[in-house]
């Protein structure tokens, strides 16, 4: 379970984002790295470089989980903890190199400018200060330099953490118009689909109706129709339905079930992680049509999916491009291709629909 939560915050693209950023920082470990060999006994090296490996490591931890959620968006409670770890694990290099544990003050306010909540990181923050300045005075040390490098890491990070809620408050912002667009279009697609099968049982039934006495055999296959009619409708509507329900996660393993069903293997490239979950919902619905389109019409027996930063690709290795008019498989203008291209629209993307390296379809989604 904690390897399955650990994978599950790693592989996020902001975590890997807010790690790379943390990690560039960690060679300033080297001081009080460097501390240890001046007259520290062999206990005190090695309790020193354990406990600062294990500062490093919750400390990357921490802002992989920071990027998770976003600065002070996320539950507060880890982030307390995870710091109260690397306060206590600070403390054990007071005895060990002395005032030279005030090289750990740069990554404390980083760590608290980052993760914590506001109060708590101002209080921190104002601490720390408090704290160096005293210190360095008592010992007779030059302290201004210090304090200019710590506000100078204290406003950067502010400055930082500000513009990462703005960029994550959009995004909850794009995900919330992306569903809503999704469920206005649901509820046309549904009004579309019942409408017209409404319409077309109503007509049936009144003729089975002035038919039954008269021709008893053609009333008889006018409510077959309309139990067929009614089928159909009921099929579509779930479908439509379960399509808004589906995550792109779970549109992927469905698409890998009814493809391997139809005998085409599915390949994927990437992760579906480096979609923004704004672009999760069209990718996913892109994601259904294709596999829709390559188990009626396509005859393939492979496929490819392909997940990068702002693009989806869909490939098959099926008949391929044709014209209206043809007699062939999957023109442009039909099949789908143009729902899904007023679907992308309206998510801002734009969808391309070309030959595929395999020899059939690529279906390309592009932000």
């Amino acid at each position: 379970m904690v390897k399955r939560a650990w994978r599950a915050v790693l592989l996020r693209r902001e975590s890997q984002f807010s790690v790379i950023l943390a990690a560039v920082w960690m060679v300033f470990l080297y001081y009080p790295a460097t501390a240890l060999g001046d007259g520290v006994p062999l206990v005190g090296v090695v309790v020193g470089w354990t406990a600062l490996i294990l500062f490093a490591v919750v400390y990357l931890f921490l802002f992989a989980l920071m990027g998770r959620d976003g600065p002070g968006r996320g539950p507060a409670r880890p982030f307390l903890i995870g710091f109260a770890v690397e306060l206590a694990l600070v403390a054990v290099f007071v005895p060990l190199i002395g005032t030279g544990v005030l090289s750990f003050t740069p990554f404390l306010c980083a760590l608290a400018v980052f993760t914590l909540p506001v109060l708590a990181a101002v209080a921190v923050v104002v601490g720390t200060a408090v704290g160096v300045l005293v210190t360095m005075v008592a010992t007779g040390q030059e302290w201004l330099s210090l304090l200019i490098n710590v506000g100078a890491i204290v406003l950067i990070g502010t400055i930082t953490r500000w513009f990462i809620r703005r960029a994550a408050e959009a995004d909850t912002l794009a995900i919330g118009k992306a569903v809503a667009e999704e469920r206005e279009t649901v509820a046309r697609d549904v009004h579309d689909l019942l409408g017209h099968s409404l319409t077309l049982i109503k007509l049936k039934a009144e003729l089975a109706q002035r038919l039954v006495e008269r021709d008893p055999e053609r009333a008889a296959r006018e409510l077959a129709q309309i139990s067929a009619v009614a089928s159909e409708s009921l099929a579509g509507v779930r479908t439509t339905v379960n399509g808004l329900r589906v995550g792109l996660d779970a549109q992927l393993a469905q698409s890998r079930h009814a493809l391997a069903s139809a005998g085409v293997r599915l390949e994927t490239t990437g992760s579906a992680e480096v979609l923004s979950p704004a672009q999760n919902v069209p990718v996913a619905w892109i994601l259904r049509e294709c596999t829709t389109n390559t188990i009626r019409h396509a005859r393939a027996t492979r496929a490819e999916v392909s997940f990068e930063p702002g693009r989806f690709r869909f490939d098959d290795d099926g008949t391929g491009l044709v014209r209206s008019g043809d007699g062939g498989r999957q023109a442009t203008d039909g099949n789908g291709f143009a729902g899904m291209r007023e679907r992308a629209a309206v998510a801002g993307a734009l969808l391309r629909v070309a030959e595929s390296p395999l020899g059939g379809v690529r279906v390309e989604a592009s932000w």
